[in-house]
């Protein structure tokens, strides 16, 4: 049955990604117990590492690595708008191919 069906339809998700290309992984500013992991554009690559991170959070009240750089602060005030143009900018960045230095 499933040979004849075929493929009906293809969805491709969207990819999230930060203003900056990096995840986002913190403490929620503001906000008691809720902690933040998101952005991660490499998906299962990182999930160890951020996965470790949060845990130690919660566990021991911070991670045992500096992840200050990975704080959603960073991206000061801008408000949705500025944020969204951002994200579509390091995205295209992000998938650019590189031709080396000086080029």
């Amino acid at each position: 049955m499933l040979d004849e069906v075929g493929v009906c339809t293809l969805i491709n998700g969207p990819t999230p990604i930060s203003p900056d290309g990096e995840p986002v992984l913190s403490k929620a500013p503001g906000l008691e117990n809720v902690f933040l992991a998101c952005g991660f554009t490499s998906g299962i690559a990182a999930c160890c590492g951020a996965g470790r991170g949060v845990a130690e959070w919660i566990l021991a009240g911070e991670p045992a690595l500096d992840l200050a750089s990975l704080d959603p602060r960073r991206f000061g005030p801008m408000n949705g708008p500025e944020l969204h143009a951002c994200a579509v900018e390091s995205h295209g960045r992000y998938y650019a191919i590189s031709r080396g230095e000086g080029e």
